[in-house]
């Protein structure tokens, strides 16, 4: 679907110029490096996003991730059912659910 593609590279420039403001601030203003970008949200399962902000990425040596909500509180047990990919959508809701848990 190169149609597609040639469509979505203006919004995924956006996008990765977005981080980059954003890391910029970041390297601005604290001592610490960013070396790693988590993806969450629905909008991170989109096909090869990762590997074209990994790309983007590479000279700032970064990785890019998916996020993973279950590793942030030990407490909180993964269900089963819920597979990686809908595990995504749920990032926002896991984080305020793991608030009353700490």
């Amino acid at each position: 679907y190169p149609n597609i593609k040639v469509g979505m590279l203006p919004v995924l420039s956006n996008l990765s110029a977005e981080i980059s403001n954003v890391l910029k601030f970041h390297n601005e203003h604290s001592t610490v490096k960013v070396e790693k970008v988590f993806l969450s949200g629905g909008g991170s399962k989109m096909l090869h996003l990762k590997e074209y902000l990994q790309e983007q990425f590479t000279q700032d040596k970064m990785t890019v991730m998916d996020a993973q909500p279950w590793i942030l509180n030990k407490q909180m047990v993964k269900h089963e059912l819920l597979a990686q990919s809908a595990v995504l959508d749920l990032t926002t809701v896991i984080g305020l659910a793991t608030r009353y848990l700490i």
